[in-house]
């Protein structure tokens, strides 16, 4: 039983990614057939539909990732990676880049994903968020004009707080439950105009 409640958050994200990303991709194929016929005239109307379903898609793969049952033992290469950032900041504030390098193991880059999201909600008005691999670990940097990372939600990843964090913050919770399962501690430093996030 305690196998099951360690897995469980990571199988209840890949089958709500599952059941949510193929109705999205029949979407986007049906969308694709319609501009290929010429039956969409490029109205703004049409536009709008075609980016949402886009960004929903673009969420939804990083979703698998970030919030998925890390299975395998397979690796997320640097520019898959990238391709992840780009499309959950598109049309964002913020500019999220992972440095080019070898591929990421995919419990490490399901941490990175999770530290990314986390180190975004720093930032309130935007920002840069780099991220690259330090030895066996990732270590994220996010600059910006107003940085805010003394809420309950990093006093939870530091693994001083027990409190329950709203939805809007779960991927500090997941976080702090991968770095105890893998002895991990994370590294969080304060800078002039931003923060460092290791792991």
């Amino acid at each position: 039983m305690k196998d099951l409640d360690e897995h469980l958050p990571g199988l209840i994200g890949s089958r709500i990614c599952h059941d949510l990303i193929s109705p999205i991709g029949a979407i986007c194929n049906g969308l694709e057939l319609l501009e290929l016929s010429g039956q969409l005239n490029g109205s703004q109307e049409i536009t709008l539909i075609q980016d949402s379903v886009r960004h929903a898609r673009a969420r939804i793969e990083l979703f698998r990732v970030a919030f998925g049952r890390t299975e395998d033992q397979g690796a997320v290469a640097a520019n898959a990676m990238q391709s992840l950032l780009n499309g959950w900041s598109e049309g964002s504030r913020h500019e999220m880049t992972w440095a080019t390098g070898d591929p990421v193991g995919r419990q490490l880059a399901q941490m990175a994903l999770l530290a990314f999201l986390c180190v975004e909600t720093s930032l309130p008005r935007g920002g840069i968020i780099k991220g690259r691999t330090t030895g066996d670990g990732i270590t994220l940097v996010a600059r910006g004009d107003v940085v805010n990372a003394d809420g309950p939600e990093w006093q939870h990843l530091r693994g001083q707080s027990a409190e329950v964090l709203p939805a809007g913050r779960v991927q500090f919770s997941l976080l702090r439950l991968l770095l105890d399962g893998s002895n991990r501690q994370p590294r969080i430093v304060a800078l002039a105009d931003g923060i460092e996030l290791s792991v």
